[in-house]
Protein backbone atom coordinates (compact mmCIF):
# COMPACT_ATOMS: atom_id res chain seq x y z
CA UNK A 1 0.00 0.00 0.00
CA UNK A 2 1.71 3.15 -1.28
CA UNK A 3 -1.00 5.40 -0.84
CA UNK A 4 -4.19 5.69 1.60
CA UNK A 5 -6.74 8.07 1.87
CA UNK A 6 -9.35 7.80 4.84
CA UNK A 7 -12.30 10.05 3.94
CA UNK A 8 -14.50 12.23 6.46
CA UNK A 9 -11.50 11.56 8.75
CA UNK A 10 -12.90 15.06 10.62
CA UNK A 11 -15.87 16.87 10.08
CA UNK A 12 -16.30 20.34 8.85
CA UNK A 13 -16.57 21.67 13.06
CA UNK A 14 -13.25 19.40 13.73
CA UNK A 15 -11.53 21.01 10.88
CA UNK A 16 -12.37 24.66 11.94
CA UNK A 17 -11.33 23.65 15.31
CA UNK A 18 -8.13 22.39 14.39
CA UNK A 19 -7.07 25.81 12.42
CA UNK A 20 -8.64 27.64 15.15
CA UNK A 21 -6.26 25.97 17.78
CA UNK A 22 -3.73 26.34 15.17
CA UNK A 23 -3.98 29.97 14.96
CA UNK A 24 -4.15 30.54 18.88
CA UNK A 25 -0.32 29.24 19.16
CA UNK A 26 0.95 31.55 16.52
CA UNK A 27 3.23 32.77 18.78
CA UNK A 28 4.80 29.42 19.16
CA UNK A 29 5.01 29.24 15.35
CA UNK A 30 8.98 29.00 14.05
CA UNK A 31 10.37 29.90 10.53
CA UNK A 32 12.74 27.25 9.35
CA UNK A 33 15.50 29.74 9.95
CA UNK A 34 15.20 29.18 13.32
CA UNK A 35 15.62 25.44 13.12
CA UNK A 36 18.83 23.66 13.63
CA UNK A 37 18.57 22.22 10.27
CA UNK A 38 19.41 26.15 8.81
CA UNK A 39 22.52 26.82 11.59
CA UNK A 40 25.55 28.21 9.90
CA UNK A 41 27.26 24.25 10.71
CA UNK A 42 24.47 22.73 8.34
CA UNK A 43 24.47 25.63 5.57
CA UNK A 44 28.49 25.13 6.00
CA UNK A 45 28.10 21.44 4.61
CA UNK A 46 26.41 22.30 1.34
CA UNK A 47 27.41 24.97 -2.45
CA UNK A 48 26.29 28.48 -1.87
CA UNK A 49 24.05 27.87 -4.86
CA UNK A 50 22.20 24.96 -3.01
CA UNK A 51 21.54 27.10 0.28
CA UNK A 52 20.29 30.27 -1.66
CA UNK A 53 18.02 27.92 -3.66
CA UNK A 54 16.77 26.42 -0.05
CA UNK A 55 15.92 29.84 1.49
CA UNK A 56 14.07 31.05 -1.75
CA UNK A 57 11.72 27.55 -1.32
CA UNK A 58 11.58 27.58 2.20
CA UNK A 59 11.13 31.65 2.89
CA UNK A 60 7.38 31.13 3.96
CA UNK A 61 7.67 27.82 5.95
CA UNK A 62 6.94 27.40 9.64
CA UNK A 63 6.43 25.11 11.78
CA UNK A 64 4.31 24.59 14.75
CA UNK A 65 6.26 21.57 16.63
CA UNK A 66 9.69 20.27 15.23
CA UNK A 67 9.76 17.55 12.64
CA UNK A 68 12.71 15.39 13.10
CA UNK A 69 13.84 16.21 9.47
CA UNK A 70 14.83 19.86 10.83
CA UNK A 71 16.88 19.10 13.56
CA UNK A 72 19.96 17.77 11.96
CA UNK A 73 19.73 14.68 14.68
CA UNK A 74 19.93 17.50 17.58
CA UNK A 75 16.46 15.72 19.82
CA UNK A 76 17.86 18.12 22.64
CA UNK A 77 16.28 21.01 20.44
CA UNK A 78 13.38 20.02 21.01
CA UNK A 79 10.89 22.60 22.56
CA UNK A 80 9.55 21.21 25.55
CA UNK A 81 7.15 23.00 26.26
CA UNK A 82 5.66 24.10 23.03
CA UNK A 83 5.49 19.75 23.08
CA UNK A 84 2.81 20.39 26.28
CA UNK A 85 0.78 22.78 24.70
CA UNK A 86 0.47 21.01 21.58
CA UNK A 87 -0.15 17.75 24.00
CA UNK A 88 -2.83 19.71 25.36
CA UNK A 89 -4.51 21.77 22.80
CA UNK A 90 -4.23 18.46 20.24
CA UNK A 91 -4.90 15.85 22.64
CA UNK A 92 -8.41 14.83 21.07
CA UNK A 93 -6.55 14.82 17.65
CA UNK A 94 -3.77 12.75 18.60
CA UNK A 95 -6.62 10.13 20.56
CA UNK A 96 -8.37 10.19 17.30
CA UNK A 97 -5.48 9.38 15.39
CA UNK A 98 -4.26 6.74 17.56
CA UNK A 99 -7.12 5.07 17.46
CA UNK A 100 -7.38 5.30 13.73
CA UNK A 101 -4.51 3.12 13.30
CA UNK A 102 -5.25 1.14 16.16
CA UNK A 103 -8.01 -0.10 14.10
CA UNK A 104 -6.00 -0.10 11.04
CA UNK A 105 -3.27 -2.27 11.84
CA UNK A 106 -5.45 -4.62 14.53
CA UNK A 107 -2.92 -3.54 17.39
CA UNK A 108 -4.05 -1.82 20.53
CA UNK A 109 -0.65 -0.25 21.38
CA UNK A 110 -0.63 3.07 19.24
CA UNK A 111 1.29 5.85 21.59
CA UNK A 112 3.21 9.21 20.80
CA UNK A 113 6.64 8.34 20.70
CA UNK A 114 8.14 9.65 24.24
CA UNK A 115 11.34 10.86 22.88
CA UNK A 116 10.71 12.04 19.58
CA UNK A 117 8.61 15.35 18.55
CA UNK A 118 4.75 14.79 18.03
CA UNK A 119 3.30 15.13 15.30
CA UNK A 120 2.57 19.28 14.87
CA UNK A 121 2.33 21.57 11.58
CA UNK A 122 3.78 22.85 8.87
CA UNK A 123 2.25 26.48 7.93
CA UNK A 124 3.38 28.10 4.68
CA UNK A 125 2.62 31.66 5.23
CA UNK A 126 4.54 35.74 5.12
CA UNK A 127 5.30 36.69 1.39
CA UNK A 128 3.55 36.03 -1.80
CA UNK A 129 5.14 33.25 -3.55
CA UNK A 130 4.71 32.48 -7.12
CA UNK A 131 4.98 28.42 -7.93
CA UNK A 132 7.63 26.71 -7.46
CA UNK A 133 9.25 23.23 -6.90
CA UNK A 134 10.37 21.75 -3.74
CA UNK A 135 13.06 18.62 -3.47
CA UNK A 136 12.51 15.25 -3.90
CA UNK A 137 12.77 13.05 -0.09
CA UNK A 138 11.55 9.75 1.37
CA UNK A 139 10.56 9.91 5.00
CA UNK A 140 12.19 7.01 6.07
CA UNK A 141 15.40 8.09 8.54
CA UNK A 142 13.79 7.74 11.92
CA UNK A 143 15.91 4.75 12.27
CA UNK A 144 19.17 7.07 12.32
CA UNK A 145 17.77 8.33 15.57
CA UNK A 146 16.03 5.60 17.64
CA UNK A 147 16.50 1.76 17.57
CA UNK A 148 14.13 -1.20 16.41
CA UNK A 149 12.34 0.21 13.95
CA UNK A 150 10.51 -1.81 11.19
CA UNK A 151 11.94 0.08 8.15
CA UNK A 152 8.98 -1.53 6.22
CA UNK A 153 5.99 -0.11 8.79
CA UNK A 154 7.11 3.96 8.14
CA UNK A 155 4.63 5.52 6.95
CA UNK A 156 3.50 9.56 6.42
CA UNK A 157 0.31 10.99 7.04
CA UNK A 158 -1.48 14.44 6.64
CA UNK A 159 -4.59 16.13 6.91
CA UNK A 160 -5.24 19.49 5.33
CA UNK A 161 -6.30 22.39 7.92
CA UNK A 162 -6.05 25.38 5.07
CA UNK A 163 -5.34 25.70 1.94
CA UNK A 164 -4.53 28.59 -0.51
CA UNK A 165 -6.50 29.20 -3.76
CA UNK A 166 -3.77 26.51 -5.88
CA UNK A 167 -5.22 23.77 -4.38
CA UNK A 168 -2.50 21.89 -1.45
CA UNK A 169 -1.28 18.69 -3.07
CA UNK A 170 1.53 16.00 -2.77
CA UNK A 171 3.79 14.89 -5.50
CA UNK A 172 5.64 11.54 -5.87
CA UNK A 173 6.88 8.93 -7.58
CA UNK A 174 6.75 5.20 -7.61
CA UNK A 175 9.26 2.31 -7.92
CA UNK A 176 11.29 2.05 -11.33
CA UNK A 177 9.42 5.00 -12.75
CA UNK A 178 10.03 8.82 -13.34
CA UNK A 179 7.14 10.15 -13.92
CA UNK A 180 5.20 12.05 -11.27
CA UNK A 181 2.12 11.96 -9.83
CA UNK A 182 -0.15 13.96 -7.77
CA UNK A 183 -2.61 13.46 -4.77
CA UNK A 184 -4.49 16.44 -3.94
CA UNK A 185 -5.45 16.79 -0.40
CA UNK A 186 -8.73 16.80 0.59
CA UNK A 187 -10.60 18.42 3.03
CA UNK A 188 -11.45 16.78 6.40
CA UNK A 189 -9.49 13.79 4.96
CA UNK A 190 -6.55 11.77 6.52
CA UNK A 191 -3.90 10.62 3.77
CA UNK A 192 -1.17 8.23 4.22
CA UNK A 193 1.73 6.94 2.50
CA UNK A 194 5.03 4.66 2.54
CA UNK A 195 7.88 6.58 3.82
CA UNK A 196 10.08 4.84 1.08
CA UNK A 197 7.89 6.93 -1.51
CA UNK A 198 9.84 9.71 -3.55
CA UNK A 199 7.52 12.34 -3.14
CA UNK A 200 7.52 16.15 -2.36
CA UNK A 201 5.13 19.31 -1.67
CA UNK A 202 3.37 19.70 -4.51
CA UNK A 203 4.30 23.12 -6.24
CA UNK A 204 1.76 26.07 -4.89
CA UNK A 205 1.29 29.54 -5.23
CA UNK A 206 0.73 31.78 -2.16
CA UNK A 207 -1.24 35.01 -2.25
CA UNK A 208 -0.04 37.78 0.12
CA UNK A 209 -2.84 37.19 2.50
CA UNK A 210 -3.06 33.12 1.87
CA UNK A 211 -1.59 30.78 4.06
CA UNK A 212 -1.09 26.29 3.37
CA UNK A 213 -1.24 24.80 6.57
CA UNK A 214 -1.07 20.82 7.26
CA UNK A 215 -1.03 18.61 10.14
CA UNK A 216 2.30 16.30 9.56
CA UNK A 217 3.02 13.09 11.29
CA UNK A 218 4.34 9.64 10.60
CA UNK A 219 4.39 5.82 12.02
CA UNK A 220 6.89 3.09 12.28
CA UNK A 221 6.07 -0.32 14.30
CA UNK A 222 8.40 -0.75 17.46
CA UNK A 223 9.80 -4.20 17.15
CA UNK A 224 10.83 -4.04 20.86
CA UNK A 225 7.91 -2.94 22.53
CA UNK A 226 5.84 -4.25 19.58
CA UNK A 227 4.16 -1.07 19.40
CA UNK A 228 2.96 1.59 17.26
CA UNK A 229 5.07 4.82 17.49
CA UNK A 230 3.97 8.27 16.27
CA UNK A 231 6.37 11.48 15.74
CA UNK A 232 7.15 14.24 13.55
Amino acid sequence: MNIFIKENFLTDEQTATLKESVYKLQPKWKHVSQMPVNSQEVRSRYPAEIVSHAEKVMENLNFLGEGIYILDGKLTAIDKEVQDLMKEEFAWLYEKVAKFFQTLYNNPNVVLHDELPIPGFHIFSGNKQERRNFEWHHDSTVHLLVDNVDQTSVYSFVILVESPKDTAHLEYKLDDSEDTYTLNYQSNSFHMWKGSLMHRIGAFELGADEKRITFQGHIYYDTKTESYKIYF
